[in-house]
């Protein structure tokens, strides 16, 4: 069960973010707005970046309209925003008349937007990702109403599956979408709901075609850096060497394992969810080093004592590092470690092959490839 929690909690969340992009060769941007039930008296306009400047305002009337106006001189993200903390976000293009408007009791519902092809795209894409959203939240209250009154592991697997199944029709929508529109600042704001680990070639095709088209942007430009360093840890790559001290202050290093199957395993002794998982790794480790295995287990301690102390207790009798600088591991930095436990499982010439697995997901995974 504690699967299908952590499936809800990562597939099921879901954003709400609203974006124009205009197309237009002049400098000049109007952006007017009719607001039914609006409380507000004022709209600003922000451009986002490194710091957050104001560029224009406009007064809304009465009836709820209003008529901003400023000049933009590349395509940017920028921020529409009322009092009470409401916005919507924006990409603008130099020469966009952008046409708003939205009932301000239910925004998010009646938020429409005129004037480019690429905001109705945004527009349509969110809806699209709601209606999974409604199907998800469907499934997770018959399950927690079942969890109160009583429910079989035969229901709870039909509910797991069927949730399986709506998280791998959004990403097929995500997926079509970023390639057919990959040209789009749009797709910035919808790939994330995607693994970058099981969808890196997304992630790529899409850096690919925005650094070329914008590569002044900031976002774009952070996109790409991100991108760029993800490539070192795709499934696929050759994992970045790791060498660092081994309990004895001896230097032992990643590379010296070529030619086995290996598990670098990130820990600590302070875990309580990587002390959970010894038995498993002890499991693993015994049933399949003969067969050409190794571990390697990099631990995020702060204390010699400490790490050795849960090395015995434990029992884990294989490879051990670790440079003692808690999250500040050389290592958990070139692997981007931002939680333990967390595996990365190599093949015989150093290749990432897998991430994140653990359990008998882990040993299932090992297994079929021993084999």
């Amino acid at each position: 069960m504690m699967r299908f929690f952590k499936i809800i909690s990562i597939l099921g969340f879901q954003f709400f973010t609203f974006v124009i992009l205009a197309t237009g060769q002049n400098t000049k941007v109007q952006i007017s707005g009719i607001l039914i039930h609006c409380k507000f008296k004022q709209a600003s306009l922000y451009q986002n970046g490194k710091e957050t400047t104001l560029l224009s305002q406009a007064i809304i009337d009465t009836n709820g309209k209003f008529n901003l106006q400023t000049e933009v001189k590349n395509t940017n993200i920028f921020k529409l925003q009322f009092e009470d903390g409401m916005y919507v976000s924006l990409i603008i293009t130099p020469g966009e008349k952008i046409e708003i408007t939205g009932d301000i009791e239910d925004f998010m519902n009646t938020l429409t937007i005129k004037g480019s092809i690429q905001s109705e795209l945004i527009y349509e894409s969110n809806k699209q990702l709601g209606k999974f959203k409604s199907l998800q939240d469907s499934i997770n209250n018959v399950y927690y109403k079942g969890m109160q009154t009583g429910i079989s592991d035969s229901i709870v697997k039909v509910l797991t599956d069927e949730y399986m199944k709506i998280a791998k029709l959004q990403d097929d929508y995500i997926i079509a979408f970023v390639q057919k529109n990959a040209d789009y600042i749009t797709c910035l704001f919808i790939i994330d709901k995607l693994s970058i680990d099981d969808y890196f070639s997304s992630f790529d095709y899409l850096d690919e075609h925005l650094f070329k088209k914008y590569p002044e942007n900031l976002y774009v430009q952070n996109f790409h850096t991100r991108i760029q360093n993800a490539k070192k840890l795709a499934i696929g790559s050759l994992a970045p060497e790791i060498s660092l001290p081994d309990p004895d202050g001896n230097m032992f290093a990643l590379s010296s394992l070529k030619g086995k199957m290996v598990v670098i395993d990130f820990w600590a002794s302070w875990c309580g969810p990587c002390r959970k998982e010894s038995p498993n790794m002890v499991r693993l480790y015994n049933t399949y080093h003969e067969k050409g295995l190794e571990i390697l287990s990099v631990s995020l301690d702060k204390t010699k004592d400490a790490w050795v102390k849960a090395i015995k207790d434990d029992g884990l009798v294989w490879h051990h590092v670790s440079d003692l600088k808690f999250w500040q591991c050389e290592a958990a930095l070139t692997y981007n470690v931002t939680s333990v436990p967390y595996t990365v499982l190599l093949d015989r010439e150093g290749k990432i092959i897998a991430k994140g697995l653990r359990g008998e997901d882990l040993i299932k995974k090992v297994d079929e490839l021993l084999k």
